[in-house]
């Protein structure tokens, strides 16, 4: 029963990953007058997005724009970043898991990593949160976030005036968030499960290891 403990634990820690970088991540909709738009996006779809030298991001992070110098922006930052903190803290431990599992039997180790992972991600959602009011209630508007410091007086205006005509819909975490936490959830569970229904015998088997390897420090 140990390594189908271990096997289980093991294979849930590393779905972690590829559900956060593979489902849908975020659902964005914005209303501009006389059209809605819509999508989800996956972090593999915005690192290609990013990284493709044909797509307007291209350059975001490289520091060839000043995007991160908008004062709006730099009002998201603190919420953003905090989210950024807990969501790889999330990834980090289960990887941690996913060794713990693959190297040891420490089950209530790996039971207390996996409700530090529902931790993690009730702060990534609760980050995100106050990342999407300010959006979301118009308090900073999506031209607010658009930097006219290069454009002619007369375009800069009308670029603040159809920014200010776009409202924010929707902007929420969606089925990798979701994923994510139900399966730290589901390492917890299962955890829990093993450890309240093990068999009397592998206890008794495990205090006499622990009493051997007492007597072998003290000797």
């Amino acid at each position: 029963m140990k390594i189908v403990f271990r096997i289980v634990t093991a294979a849930l820690a590393l779905c972690v990953i590829p559900a956060a970088y593979f489902l849908s991540f975020l659902k964005f909709g914005f209303s501009a007058v006389v059209m809605n738009i819509a999508d989800d996006i996956s972090i593999s779809r915005a690192v290609t997005a990013l990284t493709d030298e044909t797509s307007p991001l291209n350059g975001l992070f490289s520091g060839s724009g000043n995007f991160f110098e908008n004062e709006w922006v730099q009002s998201l930052m603190p919420a953003a970043i905090s989210f950024l903190v807990f969501f790889a803290i999330a990834i980090i431990l289960s990887l941690v898991i996913f060794f713990f599992a693959v190297f040891s039997n420490k089950r209530l180790a790996m039971t207390c990593l996996g409700g530090g992972g529902i931790i993690a991600m009730i702060g990534a959602y609760i980050s995100f949160g106050r990342f999407a009011a300010p959006l979301m209630d118009g308090t900073i508007s999506v031209g607010n976030l658009i930097s006219t410091e290069d454009l002619s007086a007369l375009l800069s205006i009308a670029v603040q005036f159809l920014g200010s005509a776009i409202k924010v819909e929707i902007l929420q975490l969606t089925s990798a968030t979701l994923i994510m936490t139900l399966i730290f959830a589901a390492i917890v569970i299962w955890g829990l499960a093993y450890m309240l229904t093990e068999d009397e015998s592998e206890k008794q088997q495990r205090r006499v290891k622990k009493e051997k390897m007492k007597k072998k420090k003290k000797a």
